[in-house]
């Protein structure tokens, strides 16, 4: 009979939970899923039935081999180049004694962070005729793109490889140093326990070139979305707007299913938090390697975000131009610092909701479902994602206060970023003491005011770096507010890349070291923050 009762109690905060998840659910389908699903099924013919007309404008006129080739061209190479340098580097910045670690992640995160059609406009302004460097760093063509695209993703994959270095097991290396030497537990241990880290590192990178518009499009290589975006934009043709997305969705599968592939059984399937930048194995390394580790670093940082902001302060001139830029753009800037904060605002909650319904007690069929629509958003071009969005809000009377207004525009650019929150939020959730809550529940205390009680304050700081990271991203999405920014309004990357087709002036070179200087310093907050973070675990509300 006991039994039977505490069955009984258990039965409205089961029911509470699966009400939770499914309306969490239920507003990632109308905010990601259903958008993306109706702009697919343009492909067939959308409401008019099913028709081989898109397949024929596509494939038919629009080289489908010519635009694959470029696609993967550009996405392989910038991967790979990216992958080489940015796991070096997070290597040595995990393993070596490198002074100021902090201010070295706060160079690669403002590195990361910087949109990359601003990489490629600084390479542009220095080697154009008359320039500093004269010829040396071409943008044009299918090589071009993939340097610009590898320079901005090497700090990406870096950070990734530093803590995917740091997660390692630190005992495991340290008896394969006695046993084997330096070189030898290299090759036997901890390559092989950062080979799933640097997997995704890589499958990360792929994606993000594979789907990038801005650096395509300055560099005058048709890659698929560039393609879809021109279906769209130039012609209006939703329907071969969504044919030339399905080679793209196929290419980013198979690149997702060969880092799973290259990941080793056993492995974990995420990040986690390890010791601070693996300090009893640093205490072994040899005086040469943490010079190395110094000098990649510094070429590292110096290359992404050194060189923009240098060539952008060299082509600026005098202090006048930037007095003239906040003028000319002055309005711009309020309205994209406007749009940052609400998108933080929209990425901090949803990323939080998501992952209570996700990992909140036992995982079922409702919380995988929330996980896999949250990452959805970033598995497509932020183009489709855009075209998507404007298609069904468009469409929907109850969707105007979002359709062409700054809220729709937050609430676009909070869709793409809003995975790198969720991922955050699990990495921390997953580290917190799970019998905290569950002495609450033993205690009759419910499971909303559990959350708000217990759960909240120990996720402050980590809800702090996901604010201050989406904010950052927001910032470079040019590729999707170009197509949600309102009438008469603009954020400023939209506007710089808007008057970049005409050409730099000094007044727009000022307008984009602001823009680094901005980026820069919200990296620092972005360190700052996570420092915290890493604290708050290590201290308190973490597993032994």
């Amino acid at each position: 009979m006991t039994d039977a009762l505490d069955r009984l109690r258990l039965v409205p905060r089961v029911l509470r939970q699966a009400w939770g998840r499914l309306t969490v659910l239920t507003i990632l389908a109308f905010w990601i899923a259903w958008p993306l699903a109706g702009f697919l099924g343009q492909a067939t013919g959308g409401a008019g039935g099913f028709s081989l007309g898109a397949f024929e404008r596509v494939f038919g006129e629009g080289r489908p081999f010519l635009v694959l080739k470029n696609t993967v061209a550009v996405a392989l190479s910038a991967s790979l180049m990216a992958l080489a340098a940015g796991g070096l580097a997070g290597g040595l910045l995990a393993r070596a004694r490198v002074p100021w670690p902090r201010v070295w992640l706060a160079g690669l995160a403002a590195g990361a962070a910087l949109p990359p059609y601003l990489v490629g406009v600084a390479w542009q302004a220095v080697s154009a005729p008359g320039a500093p460097l004269e010829g040396a760093l071409a943008v044009e063509g299918t090589w071009g793109a993939a340097r610009v695209l590898a320079s901005w993703l090497a700090p990406v994959v870096a950070l990734v490889a530093v803590a995917t270095f740091s997660a390692a097991d630190a005992d495991a290396e340290e008896a394969a140093l006695l046993a084997r030497g330096p070189w030898g537990a290299l090759g036997a241990v901890t390559l092989p326990l950062a080979a799933p880290g640097l997997a995704s590192a890589w499958a990360l990178a792929f994606v993000l070139a594979a789907v990038n518009y801005s650096v395509a499009d300055l560099a005058c290589v048709h890659v698929y979305p560039v393609e879809i975006f021109t279906r769209f934009s130039a012609y209006h043709d939703v329907a071969a707007a969504a044919v030339a997305t399905l080679p793209l969705a196929g290419l980013l599968a198979a690149a997702w299913v060969l880092a799973r592939l290259a990941r080793p059984r056993g492995a974990p399937s995420g990040l986690r938090l390890g010791s601070a930048l693996g300090r009893r194995l640093q205490a072994r390394t040899p005086g040469w390697v943490d010079a190395l580790a110094l000098a990649v670093l510094a070429l590292l940082v110096g290359w992404n975000p050194g060189l923009p902001l240098a060539a952008f302060v060299w082509k600026a001139g005098g202090p006048a131009r930037y007095a003239d830029a906040l003028g000319a753009a002055g309005e711009d800037m309020v309205f994209s610092g406007g749009t940052a904060v609400l998108t933080a605002a929209v990425v901090t909650v949803s990323a939080l909701a998501v992952v209570a319904a996700r990992l909140r007690h036992r995982r079922g069929l409702l919380g995988e479902l929330c996980g896999w629509l949250a990452y959805l958003s970033f598995f497509v071009p932020p183009c489709v994602l855009g075209i998507a969005l404007v298609e069904q809000w468009s469409g929907w009377s109850w969707a105007e206060p979002l359709y062409g207004t700054a809220l729709g525009l937050a609430v676009g650019l909070a869709a793409r970023v809003l995975p790198v929150g969720v991922k955050v939020l699990e990495t921390v959730f997953e580290r917190l003491d799970p019998e905290l809550e569950e002495a609450a529940w033993a205690c009759g205390v419910s499971p909303v005011r559990s959350l708000y009680g217990i759960l909240l304050p120990l996720l402050v700081p980590a809800m702090g770096a996901v604010a201050v990271l989406g904010a950052l991203l927001s910032l470079g999405e040019v590729d999707l507010a170009v197509l949600l920014t309102p009438p008469g309004q603009a954020p400023v990357m939209v506007r710089i890349f808007n008057f970049l087709h005409y050409g730099m002036d000094e007044t727009l070179a000022a307008c984009c070291a602001l823009m680094v200087l901005a980026v820069g310093a919200g990296a620092l907050g972005l360190v700052a923050v996570s420092s915290v973070v890493v604290r708050r675990l290590s201290t308190q509300g973490t597993t032994p």
